[in-house]
């Protein structure tokens, strides 16, 4: 009668009998059987703003569920402005408007 052994321990052994052979397998992705990977920059969407929050002299806006206030890095730039319903943007002395969603 054969022995079997049990899947785990016959899974670790194939991993290890691959490694013992020459492939390295550091940094490796058992699951991918080899694929070959490519990494793709995807360009940054626009930042979104959610909402925007004034009391008294107090203005907030959400953007991309963060709070942000006037002077906070966004988007590479600074924020100069919030507005009723739009954040301005100073960027390398371009001033750019993102509107809050659903403003005209």
């Amino acid at each position: 009668m054969t022995a079997r052994l049990p899947l785990p321990v016959a899974i670790l052994f194939l991993a290890l009998s691959t490694t013992a052979q020459g492939e390295s397998g550091a940094g490796r992705d058992p699951f991918t059987f080899g694929v070959t990977r490519h990494v793709v920059a995807m360009k940054r969407s626009a930042p979104k703003v959610e909402m925007i929050l004034i009391h008294g002299d107090k203005r907030y806006a959400i953007i991309d569920g963060q709070k942000k206030l006037v002077g906070d890095a966004l988007a590479g730039g600074v924020i100069t402005a919030i507005t009723l319903n739009s954040v301005m943007v100073d960027k390398s002395g371009e001033s750019i408007e993102y509107k809050i969603e659903g403003a005209p």
